[in-house]
Parts: C-alpha cells; structure tokens; sequence
C-alpha cells in the first residue's frame, strides 16, 4: 500500500553492539585534527576535546583567515601527546584562549568573506572577474581570427583595432583608477588611526596594491598610443607610440616580478631553528629576492634596446613601415599613406632581441612555477589549517594569476610568434594587447580588494572572524561553547544567533544517512552487521523507530526518537522513480506562496519541482509532521522531559535535500523545538529567495559536500543557492567549516 506507514518498534540494545560515537564513525574523506591559526600559522587552541592521532590531517576551518603573526604564539604548540592504551595516542588542546582579537589590528577583506553582508561582495566580485576573464580569452580569438582572414596591413588601413583598445582601456583604466583611490583610502585611513600591521597582513596589502598601481600605469600608456594614433593620421609607428610600449612591457614585467614574490612568500619557510608552520613571508623576503629584482632591471636594458634597435633599423624598424611602400604593384606617387602596401619583414637583430625580452619574461613564469609547485608540495604534507595562509593564497594564485600567465603565453603565440612577418603583429604588440591588459586588470583589483583593509566599524567584525572558525567536536562540548560565546560577547552581538557545527551530530547523521540506504524492512535476511537499527538508536541514545515509505514516489525516511530527541533520515536517490524526481529541475513555488516577482527574479521563494513532490506525495509530509508533534505531546505529558525537543534531520543526496524542506516544514509547525538539519551531498534545493528565507527561520544547518563532486559544486544555473552553511571537504581530505564561496 502506498505511503504505508510501518508500526513503530522499540528495538533491542545487543550489548556486542559498538556505540557509534565520532571516533567510531568518520567519513572516508574528511580527517581531522585541531584547528589552528592558519595565517598566522599558531594553533587556535578552543578546540579542546581529545583528537585522534590518525585524525591528523586537521579541520575545523572556514573561509576565514587570520592573519596574526603574534610572536608570543608563533610555532607554540598547545598540543601535548599521551597515551590513551587502545585508541591510540590521544592530542588534548590545552584551556581557551581569548575569543578576541585586539581591536587596533588591520583585518583584511580576506578575513571576513563569510559575513553576510562580505560574502555577497566576494559573490559578485567572483562572477564579475570570472565573466571579464572569459571575455579576455574571446577577445584573443577574435584578434588571432582577424589576423588569419584579413591581409597584410589590414590594421593599417582602418582603425577598428584602435578603436575597440580605447574603448576597452578607458573602462579598465576607470576600474582601475578607482580601485586605487577607495584602497587607498582604506590603506591611509588604517595608517592615521594607528592601526597595527602585522607582517603577513602587510605583506599581501603592500604586494597586491602595488601590483593595481602598476597595471594603473600600464593602462595609460595602453589608452594613450591608441588615442594618439586615432587623432594623428598614420602614427602607428611614432615616438609616442614606441616608447608608450617600452613603458607597458616594464609594467608587465614588473608585475611578473610581483608574482613571482607573493609566490614565493606563501611557500613554508623550513630550516634550523625555524618555528612550526612559518611562511616564507615571516622571513626577509625581499633580501632574497634580489635574482628577481635583477632580472628586472636586465630586462629594463634589453626593453630600452628593443625600442632603440627598432627606431634605428630599416627592415625591422618602424621608420620604413611608415614610409617605404613595397614594389608590388602601388605606384611611387601614391601619398595617402593607409593605401600603401606596406613590407613588414623583421630582421634578425629585432627577433634576438624582442626574443630575449620574452624570454626574460617567461624566466619570471618559471620561477613562479617553481614556488607555487614547491608551496603545493609542502602543505599537502600538512593540515588546511595549519598553513590556511598558504593554502587559501595558492589557490588564489593559481586562479587569477595562473590564468594571466595563460594568456601571456598564448597571446605571445597567436599575436606575435604566429606569421611573423605580418604587419598586424607589430601593430598588436606595440599598440598593447588588449585580452592581457583586461585580463591583468580584473586579477588586480580582485587580489587588491581580498587582501585590502576590511571597511570595520568598532571592534565586532575581528571577534566574528574568530568565533565563526569555532566548532564543536562532541554535542557537550558544543553546548559549552555556546555558553562561553553567549558570556563572552555582548547581548545583541551578530554572532549570538550564529549556530555551531558538531562534528559528533555530524558523524551519527552521516550514520543515519546510510542507514537509511540498507535498512529494508521487508527483506527477511540478517540486517547489515555494521549499518542496523540497534546500532542507530544506541549511538544516539533513542529508543523506538518507525519506517515511513512512500511507494508512489519511492521516497523512504526512518524516523527515531526518544523523550529528548527526534532523529529523521531522508534516503537519496536508489530507484528510476528516484532518478525521474532528481531530473525535475524545473522551479515550483514553495507552500505557502510568498513574495513577489518570478521564480527566477524577485522575492517568491521556489523549490525544485521533483524535490516538492517527493516530499508532499500521498500526505508524506503531514505523516512527519504529526509524528513529530505526537512525539513533543507525549514528552509534554509524560513530564519526563528536560527543556525543549531536539530534532535533527538529516539526508543524503536527494535525501538531503528532502531533509532541507522537512526542516522548514517542523520549523513553521514546531517552532518550540531545537532544530538542527545536517545533509551530505545534498544538491541546492531551491532558488536565492528559498535559501535565503530557509536560513533565517533553520540557522543550524550544515551542507557537507565534497569539493570534487559536480552535482553539489555544480547545479547552480545562477538560479538555485544551498541554504545555512557549507562544511566542504576538499580532494586532501580536510575539512572547512563554514567556508567561503569558491574561494
């Protein structure tokens, strides 16, 4: 019979069962260990329940980063071995220390991405950069197509190039101009009110800003040259043109450099003597980094030469470009200039040199290779959050200024390598190609604003970066913490109403959740000698269960509960019936209908089709919710209880999903009761509006997803958002808790 509901049963407690606890239980993927301080490489030492030894990758992380350099904690450890007999050594952190930051640091944007009000920034600034990136690549491919189909000269003789450089280079320059006046008067600002630098800080702000001052100036001498060219007929070749090249080729080599040092600083600093978990950037770094500097200053030399050795040739030189028409057929007489048919064979002497400047720059390449490998290298050795400095900064490295050095190179290729001897690849490459400069220009100011001073007003933004990287690792020590938090910070705090994860809750739910997979109660063979009911209700300390299954749409939820505590695991998708439900994306508005505008556009809260159905099909969805509120009255009248029901709902897959909805649902019908929703690669459930109402009304929820699976990263269509908070376990097995957005 469909949405049949099974007889609830008290189930037996076999003494040979092993009780799950989060030692017992842990997800394959996520290893764990005790949080620290990443980017100041110093332990955070709150987390003060025993860790296992071989759970010594390390966790407890989130998009956060603090990067505090305190000399008095640099290479502390707080960690001190014993032995615990059969569990193995055990790691216990040593008392909290204060909660707080001093409220005279520089805290960097970076720091404080996973604030509402930052996360969105970092949102838009992500699509944003993503969206102009791809646009460079477009733009080189288009230039390159030009190249092929049009003939020699064709650049020459209309000004479509220029143009499009100057409408392109005025709006980079504008962006980039004001980039540099709002974080530098974050920068100023920071200096006249006295506030402390820590190196590491100091180092990003310094390197990044520098960089967006230096591609300022490449942007000038990128928009002059073309305007000059558009107001002065045939100059394409001039003074002004050649030496406005020199200029941008020295920026650009110039930013290498810089990339080469950031590189460089976020590598391990190793040695003798050399406290744990040092970065490069804790060392002299610019005393060291004087082969970059060098080689700086050679191509500087072998710049000014290139321009020289091409005002003075006569085949490689602009001279004879501009006034030396070929013998092909265009009579001596003609003096319009653009109706020339102009030679341009380079000679040998332009190509050594213009070969040596290239090369220089692609020595820069290399040793940016070299550190960011040598940095990947040695943290994958270590925790995320151990070196949670090097780890964030690599990435970043790695997506922004790896691309840029792409389309360097590529650039290099198909606008000057590819046919040599056209006369569009002198045009490209001294008027400026245009696919770098935008590309640059889009990595600077995202690198400018993550590591510029945060826009903090009083002190509370430090203390929320810091209490937002707290977990829990066992529900007591959660409702300890919570207490510690509630006396530590004022009454209206921001972060009062933030929820705490618990890796415990966590390890039992992803219990659940597979339980749910393999308990069939209509299958007469021995149940799964790990994965049972008996094993289920003990770890969580239950005492009945009921099977709700409804067969319509093969949706399946084990419901466990005792006086206290209700548990309910949704199953994912295991049937065709399951797999038709996932493959129905399209948006329904979520009951009761709310908001204004569309699905897509606007404040109506909706939910993906096939997840709504599965949840309301034949009254699955009052079947919960009357169990839940029969549970809370007969807690209620038996007095037994202690303060407030808890439910924790929980789901994996399309199970987490349903899990979200049932959440929502006992939130509104049950509103006297603790609410917790844990869910493990649960796809988004609904669009921007549901996420965002979902949120205010079940706070503590917790997506865990895998950084390598597609369905949970991917599956956005710029329409769907995940509700509450991410923990995202990414391919070395850590664990981030509250992570900020792909960052």
């Amino acid at each position: 019979m469909a949405g049949a509901a099974l007889p609830a049963a008290k189930a037996p407690m076999p003494e040979s069962s092993a009780v799950v606890t989060a030692a017992a239980v842990r997800p394959s993927a996520a290893a764990v260990g005790p949080r620290t301080d990443g980017f100041s490489g110093h332990e955070e030492p709150e987390q003060d329940s025993p860790v296992r030894s071989g759970d010594s990758r390390g966790t407890g992380s989130s998009g956060h980063a603090v990067l505090d350099d305190d000399e008095e904690t640099l290479g502390r450890s707080d960690l001190r071995a014993s032995s615990t007999g059969e569990g193995g050594p055990t790691l216990p952190v040593t008392g909290p220390r204060p909660f707080t930051r001093d409220a005279n640091d520089v805290v960097l944007n970076l720091e404080v991405y996973t604030e509402p009000q930052h996360e969105m920034a970092l949102r838009v600034l992500i699509a944003a950069a993503l969206t102009i990136s791809y646009l460079a690549y477009v733009l080189l491919f288009i230039l390159f197509a030009l190249k092929l189909a049009k003939e020699n000269g064709w650049f020459l003789r209309n000004n479509a190039l220029f143009i499009m450089n100057v409408v392109f280079s005025t709006a980079c320059l504008a962006s980039a101009l004001v980039a540099d006046v709002l974080y530098g008067i974050r920068i100023a600002r920071t200096l006249l009110q006295g506030k402390t630098w820590h190196r590491r800080r100091a180092f990003f702000c310094v390197t990044h800003y520098l960089q967006m001052v230096v591609q300022t100036v490449s942007l000038v001498f990128f928009l002059v040259p073309n305007a000059y060219i558009l107001a002065n007929e045939c100059a394409w070749f001039s003074a002004v043109v050649r030496w406005s090249a020199v200029v941008r080729w020295q920026c650009w080599a110039t930013i290498f450099c810089i990339f080469a040092v950031q590189a460089y600083g976020v590598s391990p600093w190793t040695g003798k003597g050399v406290p744990p978990r040092s970065l490069n950037l804790d060392a002299p770094v610019f005393a060291k980094q004087w082969p970059n500097f060098l080689l700086w200053f050679v191509f500087l030399a072998l710049n000014i030469t290139a321009a020289v050795i091409i005002k003075a040739s006569d085949l490689g030189g602009l001279q004879a470009l501009q006034t030396r028409p070929s013998v092909s057929g265009v009579p001596a007489m003609v003096t319009n200039c653009r109706a020339r048919d102009y030679s341009c064979t380079v000679n040998a002497q332009t190509i050594g040199v213009s070969c040596a400047c290239i090369s220089l720059l692609l020595i820069y390449l290399g040793i940016w290779l070299f550190h960011i490998a040598h940095a990947m290298r040695r943290v994958s050795k270590k925790s995320y959050t151990v070196n949670r400095i090097a780890n964030i900064s690599i990435n970043i490295q790695i997506r922004n200024k790896g691309s840029n050095f792409v389309l360097f190179v590529l650039g290099l290729i198909l606008l000057y390598y590819v046919d040599l001897n056209e006369c569009s690849t002198f045009v490209e490459t001294y008027v400026g190609l245009l696919p770098l400069q935008v590309a640059i220009t889009v990595s600077s100011i995202f690198g400018c604003h993550s590591y510029c001073p945060a826009d903090i007003k009083g002190g509370e933004a430090p203390v929320l970066e810091v209490w937002l990287q707290a977990f829990a690792w066992t529900s007591a020590d959660k409702a300890r913490k919570l207490r510690q938090r509630r006396q530590a910070l004022s009454a209206d705090h921001s972060m009062q109403a933030e929820p705490m994860f618990c890796f415990e809750t966590a390890m039992k739910m992803l219990y659940w959740s597979v339980l749910v997979y393999r308990y069939n109660p209509e299958d007469p063979r021995p149940q799964d000698k790990f994965y049972n009911i008996a094993v289920g209700l003990q770890s969580s300390k239950l005492d009945h269960y009921e099977m709700l299954w409804e067969k319509k749409e093969d949706t399946k939820v084990i419901v466990g509960w005792s006086q206290d505590h209700v548990v309910l695991s949704f199953r994912g998708t295991a049937s065709l019936t399951n797999v038709w439900a996932d493959l129905q994306f399209w948006l329904s508005a979520h009951p009761p209908v709310r908001g204004r505008g569309h699905a897509l556009v606007g404040t109506r809260p909706a939910v993906h089709a096939g997840f709504l159905r599965s949840w309301q099909a034949s009254g699955l969805k009052e079947r919960v919710l009357q169990r839940i509120a029969d549970i809370r009255d007969e807690g209620e009248a038996a007095g037994s209880r202690e303060g407030r029901l808890r439910v924790t709902v929980t789901g994996h897959s399309l199970g987490g999903a349903l899990a979200n909805l049932a959440a929502y649902d006992i939130a509104k019908h049950a509103p006297e009761c603790d609410l917790e929703c844990y869910t493990f690669g649960a796809p988004r459930t609904g669009n921007h509006a549901f996420a965002n109402d979902y949120t205010s009304v079940v706070p503590d929820t917790w997506s865990v997803i895998n950084d390598q699976d597609t369905i949970t990263r991917g599956g956005k269509f710029f329409v769907f958002k995940r509700p509450g908070h991410r923990v995202l376990i990414n391919k070395r097995g850590d664990m981030l808790v509250g992570s900020a957005p792909d960052l």
